[in-house]
């Protein structure tokens, strides 16, 4: 039985990549698996599992994330089922994000992302 993936479509991410890169990956390890790239509340809700991408800066995905109406379905479907957050999408799972004053995000796993301090970068080599 086929694995169904939904790719959450609230506006924010290279969605075609993605959803691309999942199908390329259950094909090299000979999976059966369906990867919808979706807004619809009810496929998120039957998803085997989850995939959040991301793009841009916290506070624009988040209210992203809310005005597609996606969030809710999101939410309840956490800690029930894998969820991939891939580049902001993972940063959003996070409780909060600092850039730009800070952002409150999704609060599934603890902590804040810090920006890098670029000047120690600079500093350090």
């Amino acid at each position: 039985m086929a694995q169904t993936i939904a790719v959450l479509d609230y506006g924010m991410g290279n969605l075609r990549s993605v959803s691309r890169a999942l199908m390329r990956a259950a094909s090299l390890q000979s999976l059966s698996a369906q990867v919808l790239v979706t807004q619809d509340p009810q496929q998120i809700a039957q998803a085997d599992r989850l995939v959040v991408p991301g793009q841009g800066a916290a506070a624009d995905c988040m209210r992203a994330l809310g005005e597609s109406g996606l969030e809710p379905a999101l939410r309840a479907a956490l800690g029930t089922r894998p969820v991939l957050g891939i580049c902001m999408g993972l940063q959003l799972l996070f409780t909060r994000s600092d850039e730009n004053g800070g952002t409150d995000c999704l609060g599934v796993l603890d902590g804040s992302v810090q920006r890098f301090d670029t000047e120690a970068c600079r500093a350090a080599g």
